[in-house]
Protein backbone atom coordinates (compact mmCIF):
# COMPACT_ATOMS: atom_id res chain seq x y z
CA UNK A 1 0.00 0.00 0.00
CA UNK A 2 1.12 3.53 -0.60
CA UNK A 3 1.97 6.01 2.14
CA UNK A 4 -1.31 7.81 2.86
CA UNK A 5 0.38 10.44 5.06
CA UNK A 6 2.64 11.51 2.23
CA UNK A 7 -0.29 11.64 -0.19
CA UNK A 8 -2.35 13.84 2.13
CA UNK A 9 0.63 16.14 2.76
CA UNK A 10 1.20 16.51 -0.97
CA UNK A 11 -2.49 17.07 -1.58
CA UNK A 12 -2.60 19.88 0.97
CA UNK A 13 0.56 21.41 -0.51
CA UNK A 14 -0.91 21.35 -4.00
CA UNK A 15 -4.21 22.74 -2.74
CA UNK A 16 -2.39 25.56 -1.01
CA UNK A 17 -0.70 26.46 -4.31
CA UNK A 18 -4.00 26.78 -6.14
CA UNK A 19 -4.77 30.20 -7.51
CA UNK A 20 -6.90 31.71 -10.21
CA UNK A 21 -6.08 29.16 -12.88
CA UNK A 22 -8.35 28.08 -15.74
CA UNK A 23 -10.44 24.96 -15.16
CA UNK A 24 -8.56 21.78 -16.11
CA UNK A 25 -9.54 19.95 -19.27
CA UNK A 26 -12.05 17.24 -18.30
CA UNK A 27 -11.00 13.67 -19.01
CA UNK A 28 -12.22 11.94 -22.12
CA UNK A 29 -14.63 9.19 -21.10
CA UNK A 30 -16.02 6.28 -23.05
CA UNK A 31 -17.32 2.77 -22.43
CA UNK A 32 -16.45 -0.37 -24.38
CA UNK A 33 -19.17 -2.82 -25.40
CA UNK A 34 -17.93 -5.13 -22.62
CA UNK A 35 -18.84 -2.50 -20.00
CA UNK A 36 -15.28 -1.30 -19.30
CA UNK A 37 -15.34 2.40 -18.39
CA UNK A 38 -12.31 4.35 -19.61
CA UNK A 39 -11.07 7.79 -18.55
CA UNK A 40 -8.18 9.47 -20.40
CA UNK A 41 -6.48 12.61 -19.09
CA UNK A 42 -3.55 13.85 -21.22
CA UNK A 43 -1.32 16.16 -19.16
CA UNK A 44 1.52 18.54 -19.97
CA UNK A 45 4.83 18.74 -18.09
CA UNK A 46 5.59 15.04 -17.63
CA UNK A 47 7.08 12.13 -19.53
CA UNK A 48 5.28 9.54 -17.40
CA UNK A 49 1.86 7.90 -17.34
CA UNK A 50 -0.25 6.55 -14.49
CA UNK A 51 -2.46 3.54 -15.23
CA UNK A 52 -5.10 2.80 -12.62
CA UNK A 53 -7.62 -0.04 -12.74
CA UNK A 54 -10.46 0.24 -10.21
CA UNK A 55 -12.80 -2.68 -9.61
CA UNK A 56 -16.16 -2.26 -7.88
CA UNK A 57 -15.40 -5.26 -5.69
CA UNK A 58 -13.99 -5.07 -2.16
CA UNK A 59 -13.94 -6.52 1.30
CA UNK A 60 -17.65 -6.03 1.92
CA UNK A 61 -18.32 -8.46 -0.93
CA UNK A 62 -16.45 -11.31 0.80
CA UNK A 63 -18.71 -14.37 1.23
CA UNK A 64 -19.54 -15.69 4.67
CA UNK A 65 -16.57 -17.52 6.15
CA UNK A 66 -14.13 -16.04 3.61
CA UNK A 67 -13.28 -12.66 5.10
CA UNK A 68 -10.11 -11.62 3.29
CA UNK A 69 -10.95 -13.15 -0.11
CA UNK A 70 -10.87 -9.77 -1.90
CA UNK A 71 -7.58 -8.98 -0.14
CA UNK A 72 -6.10 -12.28 -1.33
CA UNK A 73 -7.34 -11.69 -4.88
CA UNK A 74 -5.63 -8.28 -4.85
CA UNK A 75 -2.32 -9.80 -3.76
CA UNK A 76 -2.51 -12.46 -6.46
CA UNK A 77 -3.62 -9.95 -9.07
CA UNK A 78 -0.26 -8.19 -9.10
CA UNK A 79 2.01 -11.19 -8.52
CA UNK A 80 0.52 -14.13 -10.45
CA UNK A 81 1.48 -14.81 -14.05
CA UNK A 82 -0.49 -13.17 -16.87
CA UNK A 83 0.21 -12.89 -20.57
CA UNK A 84 3.96 -12.64 -21.14
CA UNK A 85 4.66 -11.67 -17.51
CA UNK A 86 5.74 -14.62 -15.35
CA UNK A 87 4.85 -15.24 -11.72
CA UNK A 88 6.68 -12.81 -9.42
CA UNK A 89 6.93 -11.70 -5.81
CA UNK A 90 6.03 -8.28 -4.47
CA UNK A 91 9.60 -7.01 -4.76
CA UNK A 92 9.65 -7.75 -8.48
CA UNK A 93 6.32 -5.94 -8.86
CA UNK A 94 7.63 -2.90 -6.99
CA UNK A 95 10.85 -2.92 -9.02
CA UNK A 96 8.83 -2.75 -12.24
CA UNK A 97 7.24 0.53 -11.09
CA UNK A 98 9.96 2.64 -9.41
CA UNK A 99 7.95 5.79 -10.13
CA UNK A 100 4.95 4.62 -8.11
CA UNK A 101 2.51 1.74 -7.66
CA UNK A 102 -0.40 0.65 -5.56
CA UNK A 103 -2.43 -2.48 -4.89
CA UNK A 104 -5.13 -1.94 -2.31
CA UNK A 105 -8.47 -3.37 -1.23
CA UNK A 106 -11.19 -1.12 0.16
CA UNK A 107 -14.68 -1.84 1.42
CA UNK A 108 -16.24 -1.57 -2.03
CA UNK A 109 -13.29 -1.36 -4.41
CA UNK A 110 -9.92 -2.75 -5.41
CA UNK A 111 -7.15 -0.60 -6.85
CA UNK A 112 -4.32 -1.76 -9.12
CA UNK A 113 -1.95 0.95 -10.31
CA UNK A 114 1.47 1.69 -11.75
CA UNK A 115 3.38 4.74 -12.97
CA UNK A 116 5.83 4.32 -15.84
CA UNK A 117 7.57 6.14 -18.71
CA UNK A 118 5.42 7.02 -21.69
CA UNK A 119 7.23 4.63 -24.03
CA UNK A 120 6.04 1.70 -21.89
CA UNK A 121 2.34 2.46 -22.37
CA UNK A 122 1.70 -0.24 -24.96
CA UNK A 123 3.44 -2.87 -22.82
CA UNK A 124 1.52 -1.86 -19.70
CA UNK A 125 -1.85 -1.86 -21.45
CA UNK A 126 -1.11 -5.31 -22.79
CA UNK A 127 -0.19 -6.56 -19.31
CA UNK A 128 -3.25 -4.95 -17.69
CA UNK A 129 -5.51 -6.54 -20.30
CA UNK A 130 -3.89 -9.95 -19.80
CA UNK A 131 -4.55 -9.76 -16.05
CA UNK A 132 -8.17 -8.78 -16.59
CA UNK A 133 -8.66 -11.52 -19.19
CA UNK A 134 -6.91 -14.48 -17.59
CA UNK A 135 -4.74 -14.37 -14.49
CA UNK A 136 -2.90 -17.67 -14.03
CA UNK A 137 -3.25 -18.20 -10.28
CA UNK A 138 -1.44 -21.30 -8.99
CA UNK A 139 -1.07 -22.93 -5.58
CA UNK A 140 2.38 -21.35 -5.34
CA UNK A 141 0.77 -17.90 -5.50
CA UNK A 142 -1.42 -18.62 -2.47
CA UNK A 143 1.52 -20.17 -0.61
CA UNK A 144 3.48 -16.97 -1.18
CA UNK A 145 0.71 -14.41 -0.57
CA UNK A 146 -1.23 -15.86 2.36
CA UNK A 147 1.69 -15.37 4.81
CA UNK A 148 2.04 -11.78 3.61
CA UNK A 149 -1.62 -11.10 4.32
CA UNK A 150 -1.40 -12.73 7.75
CA UNK A 151 1.58 -10.49 8.56
CA UNK A 152 -0.40 -7.42 7.43
CA UNK A 153 -3.36 -8.41 9.60
CA UNK A 154 -1.09 -8.91 12.59
CA UNK A 155 0.30 -5.42 12.11
CA UNK A 156 -3.16 -3.94 11.61
CA UNK A 157 -4.75 -5.45 14.71
CA UNK A 158 -2.02 -6.36 17.19
CA UNK A 159 1.67 -5.78 16.53
CA UNK A 160 1.59 -2.01 16.02
CA UNK A 161 -0.34 -0.30 18.84
CA UNK A 162 -1.04 2.86 16.80
CA UNK A 163 -2.51 0.90 13.87
CA UNK A 164 -4.27 -1.59 16.12
CA UNK A 165 -6.03 1.12 18.13
CA UNK A 166 -7.37 2.75 14.95
CA UNK A 167 -8.37 -0.46 13.17
CA UNK A 168 -10.02 -2.06 16.18
CA UNK A 169 -12.00 1.12 16.89
CA UNK A 170 -12.96 1.44 13.23
CA UNK A 171 -14.24 -2.14 13.18
CA UNK A 172 -16.51 -1.34 16.11
CA UNK A 173 -18.19 1.65 14.43
CA UNK A 174 -18.25 -0.01 10.98
CA UNK A 175 -18.56 -3.74 11.74
CA UNK A 176 -17.95 -6.11 8.84
CA UNK A 177 -20.69 -8.54 7.78
CA UNK A 178 -20.67 -12.24 8.65
CA UNK A 179 -18.22 -11.84 11.54
CA UNK A 180 -15.52 -10.72 9.15
CA UNK A 181 -12.99 -7.95 9.56
CA UNK A 182 -11.52 -5.28 7.32
CA UNK A 183 -8.56 -6.87 5.59
CA UNK A 184 -9.65 -10.35 6.57
CA UNK A 185 -9.75 -12.86 9.42
CA UNK A 186 -6.60 -14.95 9.70
CA UNK A 187 -8.40 -18.30 10.00
CA UNK A 188 -10.61 -17.44 7.03
CA UNK A 189 -7.65 -16.44 4.87
CA UNK A 190 -5.79 -19.63 5.71
CA UNK A 191 -8.78 -21.74 4.65
CA UNK A 192 -9.55 -20.03 1.31
CA UNK A 193 -9.03 -22.57 -1.49
CA UNK A 194 -7.47 -21.71 -4.82
CA UNK A 195 -10.76 -22.43 -6.58
CA UNK A 196 -12.44 -19.57 -4.69
CA UNK A 197 -9.78 -17.12 -5.89
CA UNK A 198 -9.94 -18.36 -9.48
CA UNK A 199 -13.74 -18.26 -9.56
CA UNK A 200 -13.83 -14.76 -8.08
CA UNK A 201 -11.44 -13.49 -10.72
CA UNK A 202 -13.36 -15.18 -13.52
CA UNK A 203 -16.71 -13.69 -12.48
CA UNK A 204 -16.13 -10.23 -11.04
CA UNK A 205 -12.68 -8.84 -11.86
CA UNK A 206 -13.82 -8.16 -15.39
CA UNK A 207 -14.76 -5.15 -17.57
CA UNK A 208 -18.34 -4.85 -16.29
CA UNK A 209 -17.03 -3.89 -12.83
CA UNK A 210 -13.90 -2.01 -13.94
CA UNK A 211 -12.79 1.54 -14.60
CA UNK A 212 -9.51 2.10 -16.43
CA UNK A 213 -7.87 5.50 -15.94
CA UNK A 214 -4.83 6.84 -17.79
CA UNK A 215 -3.28 10.19 -16.84
CA UNK A 216 -0.07 11.82 -17.97
CA UNK A 217 2.02 11.89 -21.15
CA UNK A 218 -0.37 10.32 -23.62
CA UNK A 219 -2.23 11.04 -26.81
CA UNK A 220 -5.91 10.34 -26.22
CA UNK A 221 -6.65 9.04 -29.73
CA UNK A 222 -3.66 6.68 -29.73
CA UNK A 223 -4.47 5.45 -26.22
CA UNK A 224 -8.09 4.80 -27.15
CA UNK A 225 -7.06 2.71 -30.15
CA UNK A 226 -4.68 0.66 -28.00
CA UNK A 227 -7.30 0.14 -25.27
CA UNK A 228 -9.89 -1.03 -27.79
CA UNK A 229 -7.33 -3.45 -29.26
CA UNK A 230 -6.21 -4.98 -25.95
CA UNK A 231 -9.42 -4.87 -23.90
CA UNK A 232 -12.15 -5.12 -26.54
CA UNK A 233 -12.35 -8.92 -26.61
CA UNK A 234 -12.33 -9.54 -22.85
CA UNK A 235 -15.60 -11.13 -21.61
CA UNK A 236 -17.78 -8.72 -19.61
CA UNK A 237 -18.07 -10.89 -16.51
CA UNK A 238 -20.88 -10.78 -13.96
CA UNK A 239 -22.04 -7.63 -12.21
CA UNK A 240 -20.67 -7.42 -8.68
CA UNK A 241 -23.29 -8.47 -6.12
CA UNK A 242 -24.70 -5.89 -3.78
CA UNK A 243 -22.76 -6.13 -0.51
CA UNK A 244 -24.74 -7.16 2.57
CA UNK A 245 -25.77 -4.67 5.22
CA UNK A 246 -23.30 -4.10 8.00
CA UNK A 247 -24.42 -5.39 11.41
CA UNK A 248 -25.73 -2.67 13.70
CA UNK A 249 -22.85 -1.19 15.67
CA UNK A 250 -23.06 -1.53 19.45
CA UNK A 251 -22.15 1.97 20.58
CA UNK A 252 -20.75 3.62 22.54
CA UNK A 253 -17.98 1.09 22.91
CA UNK A 254 -14.82 1.14 25.02
CA UNK A 255 -12.19 -1.57 25.17
CA UNK A 256 -8.66 -2.04 26.47
CA UNK A 257 -6.54 -4.57 24.58
CA UNK A 258 -3.15 -6.04 25.46
CA UNK A 259 -0.96 -6.86 22.46
CA UNK A 260 2.56 -8.08 21.81
CA UNK A 261 4.34 -5.61 19.49
CA UNK A 262 6.78 -6.53 16.73
CA UNK A 263 9.60 -4.65 18.43
CA UNK A 264 10.03 -3.70 22.08
CA UNK A 265 9.58 -0.12 23.15
CA UNK A 266 6.31 1.18 21.63
CA UNK A 267 4.02 3.11 23.92
CA UNK A 268 0.36 2.34 24.48
CA UNK A 269 -2.03 3.98 22.02
CA UNK A 270 -5.60 5.20 22.27
CA UNK A 271 -7.92 5.33 19.27
CA UNK A 272 -11.34 6.86 18.72
CA UNK A 273 -13.47 6.10 15.69
CA UNK A 274 -16.69 7.62 14.35
CA UNK A 275 -18.76 6.55 11.36
CA UNK A 276 -18.61 9.22 8.65
CA UNK A 277 -21.72 10.48 6.85
CA UNK A 278 -22.12 9.49 3.21
CA UNK A 279 -21.14 11.96 0.49
CA UNK A 280 -24.80 12.60 -0.38
CA UNK A 281 -25.73 13.51 3.20
CA UNK A 282 -26.45 17.12 4.15
CA UNK A 283 -24.01 16.54 7.01
CA UNK A 284 -21.10 15.75 4.72
CA UNK A 285 -19.92 19.30 3.98
CA UNK A 286 -19.94 20.43 7.65
CA UNK A 287 -18.32 17.10 8.55
CA UNK A 288 -15.44 17.91 6.18
CA UNK A 289 -15.04 21.31 7.83
CA UNK A 290 -14.82 19.61 11.22
CA UNK A 291 -12.24 17.10 9.95
CA UNK A 292 -10.19 19.98 8.55
CA UNK A 293 -10.31 21.63 11.98
CA UNK A 294 -9.13 18.39 13.57
CA UNK A 295 -6.27 18.12 11.09
CA UNK A 296 -5.30 21.71 11.80
CA UNK A 297 -4.94 20.99 15.53
CA UNK A 298 -3.64 17.43 15.29
CA UNK A 299 -0.12 18.30 16.43
CA UNK A 300 -1.45 19.01 19.93
CA UNK A 301 -2.04 15.28 20.42
CA UNK A 302 1.68 14.57 20.49
CA UNK A 303 1.82 11.77 17.92
CA UNK A 304 5.14 10.27 16.91
CA UNK A 305 6.88 11.76 13.84
CA UNK A 306 5.41 10.47 10.59
CA UNK A 307 2.13 9.39 12.16
CA UNK A 308 -1.13 11.16 11.44
CA UNK A 309 -3.20 11.51 14.61
CA UNK A 310 -6.37 12.24 12.61
CA UNK A 311 -7.03 9.77 9.82
CA UNK A 312 -9.73 10.29 7.23
CA UNK A 313 -9.21 9.12 3.64
CA UNK A 314 -12.34 10.25 1.74
CA UNK A 315 -11.61 8.16 -1.36
CA UNK A 316 -9.75 5.17 0.09
CA UNK A 317 -11.80 4.66 3.24
CA UNK A 318 -14.75 7.05 3.45
CA UNK A 319 -16.65 5.01 6.05
CA UNK A 320 -14.96 6.25 9.22
CA UNK A 321 -12.73 8.90 10.74
CA UNK A 322 -10.20 7.83 13.37
CA UNK A 323 -8.21 9.79 15.95
CA UNK A 324 -5.22 8.12 17.54
CA UNK A 325 -2.50 9.24 19.93
CA UNK A 326 0.02 7.79 22.39
CA UNK A 327 -1.15 7.24 25.94
CA UNK A 328 0.82 9.65 28.09
CA UNK A 329 3.06 8.54 30.93
CA UNK A 330 0.98 7.86 34.04
CA UNK A 331 -2.28 8.28 32.13
CA UNK A 332 -5.00 5.70 32.73
CA UNK A 333 -6.92 4.31 29.74
CA UNK A 334 -10.11 6.17 30.70
CA UNK A 335 -8.14 9.42 30.99
CA UNK A 336 -6.60 8.91 27.57
CA UNK A 337 -10.03 8.35 26.03
CA UNK A 338 -11.41 11.45 27.75
CA UNK A 339 -8.49 13.53 26.43
CA UNK A 340 -9.21 12.54 22.83
CA UNK A 341 -12.93 13.12 23.30
CA UNK A 342 -12.19 16.63 24.55
CA UNK A 343 -9.96 17.21 21.51
CA UNK A 344 -12.79 16.17 19.20
CA UNK A 345 -15.42 18.18 21.07
CA UNK A 346 -13.36 21.36 20.84
CA UNK A 347 -13.39 21.16 17.03
CA UNK A 348 -17.16 21.65 17.02
CA UNK A 349 -17.07 24.80 19.14
CA UNK A 350 -17.01 28.40 17.99
CA UNK A 351 -18.48 30.20 15.02
CA UNK A 352 -17.57 29.08 11.53
CA UNK A 353 -15.24 31.43 9.67
CA UNK A 354 -14.28 32.09 6.07
CA UNK A 355 -10.92 30.57 6.94
CA UNK A 356 -12.63 27.34 8.08
CA UNK A 357 -14.33 26.99 4.73
CA UNK A 358 -11.18 27.76 2.74
CA UNK A 359 -9.08 25.32 4.77
CA UNK A 360 -11.66 22.61 4.12
CA UNK A 361 -11.68 23.37 0.39
CA UNK A 362 -7.89 23.22 0.28
CA UNK A 363 -7.64 20.11 2.46
CA UNK A 364 -10.02 18.09 0.28
CA UNK A 365 -9.23 19.71 -3.05
CA UNK A 366 -6.98 16.98 -4.40
CA UNK A 367 -9.46 14.25 -3.53
CA UNK A 368 -12.60 15.97 -4.78
CA UNK A 369 -11.38 18.46 -7.40
CA UNK A 370 -12.87 21.44 -5.60
CA UNK A 371 -10.39 24.07 -6.83
CA UNK A 372 -8.64 24.28 -10.17
CA UNK A 373 -5.03 23.15 -10.28
CA UNK A 374 -2.71 23.44 -13.29
CA UNK A 375 -1.14 20.37 -14.83
CA UNK A 376 2.32 21.36 -13.58
CA UNK A 377 1.06 20.70 -10.03
CA UNK A 378 -1.07 17.66 -10.75
CA UNK A 379 1.77 15.82 -12.49
CA UNK A 380 3.68 15.81 -9.21
CA UNK A 381 1.26 13.05 -8.16
CA UNK A 382 0.14 11.25 -11.30
CA UNK A 383 -1.15 8.23 -9.42
CA UNK A 384 -3.21 10.39 -7.06
CA UNK A 385 -4.63 12.37 -9.97
CA UNK A 386 -5.72 9.25 -11.87
CA UNK A 387 -7.03 7.47 -8.78
CA UNK A 388 -9.02 10.50 -7.62
CA UNK A 389 -10.70 10.88 -11.02
CA UNK A 390 -11.72 7.23 -11.08
CA UNK A 391 -12.95 7.08 -7.50
CA UNK A 392 -14.92 10.33 -7.74
CA UNK A 393 -16.70 8.94 -10.79
CA UNK A 394 -17.39 5.61 -9.08
CA UNK A 395 -18.67 7.30 -5.93
CA UNK A 396 -20.86 9.71 -7.87
CA UNK A 397 -19.29 12.79 -6.31
CA UNK A 398 -20.47 16.11 -7.77
CA UNK A 399 -17.43 18.31 -7.18
CA UNK A 400 -19.18 21.60 -7.99
CA UNK A 401 -22.09 20.84 -5.66
CA UNK A 402 -19.74 19.77 -2.86
CA UNK A 403 -17.69 22.95 -3.26
CA UNK A 404 -20.83 25.07 -2.99
CA UNK A 405 -22.00 23.09 0.04
CA UNK A 406 -18.69 23.72 1.84
CA UNK A 407 -18.75 27.41 0.94
CA UNK A 408 -22.23 27.78 2.47
CA UNK A 409 -21.77 25.76 5.67
CA UNK A 410 -23.21 27.65 8.63
CA UNK A 411 -22.41 27.53 12.32
CA UNK A 412 -25.68 25.67 12.90
CA UNK A 413 -24.65 23.10 10.27
CA UNK A 414 -21.34 22.67 12.03
CA UNK A 415 -22.93 22.12 15.43
CA UNK A 416 -25.48 19.73 14.00
CA UNK A 417 -22.71 17.63 12.41
CA UNK A 418 -20.71 17.69 15.64
CA UNK A 419 -23.73 16.53 17.65
CA UNK A 420 -24.68 13.73 15.25
CA UNK A 421 -21.35 12.48 13.90
CA UNK A 422 -18.97 13.13 16.79
CA UNK A 423 -21.24 12.49 19.74
CA UNK A 424 -19.93 10.33 22.59
CA UNK A 425 -22.86 7.93 22.18
CA UNK A 426 -21.76 6.96 18.65
CA UNK A 427 -18.03 6.58 19.17
CA UNK A 428 -15.80 3.60 19.74
CA UNK A 429 -12.67 3.85 21.87
CA UNK A 430 -9.87 1.30 22.02
CA UNK A 431 -6.70 1.46 24.09
CA UNK A 432 -3.91 -0.91 23.05
CA UNK A 433 -1.30 -1.64 25.72
CA UNK A 434 1.91 -3.44 24.69
CA UNK A 435 2.80 -6.41 26.86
Amino acid sequence: MRNTALLVALAMFLAGCAGNVPPPQPPEEFTLDSGLTVMLRPMQGTEKVALVVLYAVGGLHDPKGQSGLAHLVEHCYVTAAAGATPQRDIQAYMTRYPDGWNAQTGDDHTIIAGVFKREALERELQDAAARMKHLRVLDADLEREKPRILAELKNMYASMPHLAAMNLAREKVCPSPYGGRRGGVADHVNAIPIAAVQQRLKRYYKPKNATLVLAGALDAATARTAIEKHFGSIPSGDAAPKPPQRPKAKLPATETVHARPIQPGPTAAVGLAYAAPTTDSDLYAPFLVLVARLWNRAQTLGAAPGRMPVHYAPLDDPAAVCICAPVRAGEKPAEAVARLEAFVAEAGQGEITTSDRMVALQSFNFAFGLLSLPDRMLVQNLYGTAFAMGRRARMGVDSAALKQAIETVTTDDLRRAAEKVFAEKVRAAVVVIPQ
